[in-house]
């Protein structure tokens, strides 16, 4: 029982000490900006208790997600609430011009145990396995802990 406490314990404060201060790359950071220029982004971000200059961790992927229609170029950018254990998923591909075109379109993020689960955004339930293992993937990778910041360059959102 002693055992199984200490586990769950550990558990806990490592799933609340997983990113450290520092900068994401150039590009994520212009697209987290970007995305944050999007009223829908920023009101999904207050559903899991997040809200302009707020600080957040953050985790991001590059392409195509597997499972899913080829992207290449796409950002999937991960914020997480300050538990951990929500999230959303967010989407910008670059444009032309240095800027970042906001998809319209988040997969909510919740960690069961050590599981994650993507619900909303577009897709049925082969999208949202595809997401969940994305969300997975990320959990494991260098996280960022950021100032969520409404980005000052021009953006479009899809």
């Amino acid at each position: 029982m002693l055992l199984l406490l200490v586990i769950v314990a550990f558990g806990f404060s490592s799933a609340r000490a997983e990113a450290a201060p520092g900068n994401p790359p150039p590009g994520i950071s212009r697209a987290l900006g970007c995305l944050l220029n999007a009223d829908f982004v920023r009101e999904a971000l207050a559903s899991i208790g997040l809200e302009e200059d707020s600080h957040a961790t953050i985790r991001f992927h590059i392409g195509s997600v597997p499972g899913m229609q080829k992207t290449p170029d796409t950002r999937w950018i991960a914020v997480y609430s300050s538990d951990g254990r929500r999230g959303w998923l967010f989407l910008a591909n670059p444009d032309a011009n240095g800027s970042f075109i906001v998809v319209r379109n988040g997969y909510r993020l919740t960690k069961h145990a050590l599981r994650w689960s993507a619900v909303e955004g577009n897709g049925g339930q082969a999208t949202y396995a595809a997401i969940g293992r994305l969300a997975a993937s990320l959990a494991q990778s260098e996280g960022y802990r950021i100032k969520l910041a409404v980005g000052r360059t021009a953006c479009v959102v899809q």
